[in-house]
């Protein structure tokens, strides 16, 4: 396109195509991002669970069996989230007991924290952990 000698800028044509390069280079960079965001998070999650790990093995050393998920949060001084009956809430998680209300037996011995993932509303399980500190992935 020839330009009048007194006319400045840039073609429509230079512009859309600065648009067009824009979008593909966003489009190719956007899921990689999301997937980053994605193994950040679920590092984050088993971090968590090393943590509920490790204060239940503390709390069955003095008091001689395994915590609930909300007397645990208490006892660390409400470190681990907010607690929403039996279960803990902590960002995009919820953590709950399997079986929900464990009897004191059953407490003597093993423990199974669920952690659930919020996708929407919908809580899906994620990751679980049990008393010897196995994480074990629910999700492929």
């Amino acid at each position: 396109m020839k330009k009048l000698p007194n006319q400045s800028g840039f073609s429509l044509i230079e512009l859309l195509m600065v648009v067009v390069i824009v979008g593909i280079i966003a489009s190719v960079g956007l899921p990689s991002i999301s997937k980053s965001r994605e193994a950040a998070e679920k590092g984050a999650i088993i971090g968590v669970l090393r943590t509920l790990h490790n204060n239940e093995t503390i709390y069955l050393s003095e008091k001689g069996r395994y915590a609930r998920l909300n007397e645990l949060n208490r006892y660390f001084q409400n470190s681990l989230g907010t607690v929403s009956g039996n279960r803990i809430n902590r960002g995009n998680y919820m953590f709950s007991m399997s079986p929900t209300n464990p009897s004191l037996t059953t407490l003597r011995t093993r423990y199974k924290v669920i952690a659930y993932r919020n996708s929407g509303g919908l809580f899906i399980p994620t990751f679980s952990i049990d008393e010897d500190g196995t994480i074990d992935g629910l999700v492929p």
